[in-house]
């Protein structure tokens, strides 16, 4: 199951929420009220969660989750999507439970679709932090395998790749070229994550890394082919 294609055709366009918002006589911030506030918010996103989730599940699927993007004009394909599934710590691709849904919005600070898509530039700019982009990306390898397997898809990793990397590794075509051209198996997560740190330690002239290095075979062998091109 893939969630990183583009969308065919147009779908139904999600359900206009009911806004709930609880009114204070009392204009002096109390504990009643602020106890009151939390309980709308958690209202507007158990209501929100309901718009998108499966009509026999009690989470949001396949279907929910093209709509949910649909709703914010964003593409599967986007980094955005990943980004969001990553706040949402999604144990499982293309789906999202009700705790998630709410726990990651809650994390956000987004009780609405509107105030959602507003942080958007804001979540981007968390990759610009090495440790959130380490995240993110060892995020990306155990979400976008298979249920019950170690290993990532070559063709898999490879979108996935593309999506995490465009723009911010001028080795990231030559790495898919040589890919399709000399490998033909899943990814481990060791590699995956190896490949993060020659990404952080290694220029993109390739110039100092270090044969003799702890580097995965198929590292060294990728630096063999940049050289020899």
């Amino acid at each position: 199951r893939r969630v990183h294609g583009g969308i065919a055709g147009e779908l139904e366009s999600a359900m206009t929420r009911k806004k709930r918002g609880a009114t204070e006589e009392d204009t002096k911030p109390t504990k009643r009220a602020a106890v009151s506030r939390k309980g709308s918010q958690r209202s507007n996103l158990d209501d929100l969660f309901n718009e998108f989730k499966d009509s026999s599940e009690d989470k949001i699927g396949v279907d929910g989750m093209v709509r949910f993007c649909q709703s914010l004009e964003i593409d599967p394909s986007d980094i955005i999507t990943l980004v969001l599934a990553w706040q949402f710590n999604a144990s499982v691709m293309c789906e999202f439970s009700h705790q998630e849904f709410v726990a990651g919005m809650n994390k956000i600070g987004a009780y609405d679709l509107l105030t959602l898509k507003s942080k958007f530039p804001a979540l981007i700019r968390l990759l610009d932090n090495p440790s959130d982009m380490r995240s993110f990306y060892q995020f990306a390898f155990t979400y976008s395998r298979d249920v019950g397997m170690k290993t990532l898809g070559l063709e898999s990793a490879i979108a996935v790749w593309k999506i995490i990397l465009n723009n911010r590794w001028a080795l990231l075509h030559k790495w898919i070229e040589f890919l399709e051209k000399h490998h033909k198996y899943a990814i481990s997560q060791d590699t995956w994550n190896m490949l993060f740190d020659f990404i952080q330690e290694i220029g993109d002239d390739i110039s100092n890394y270090d044969e003799e290095g702890a580097w995965p075979v198929l590292i060294d062998d990728f630096v063999h082919f940049v050289r020899n091109a």
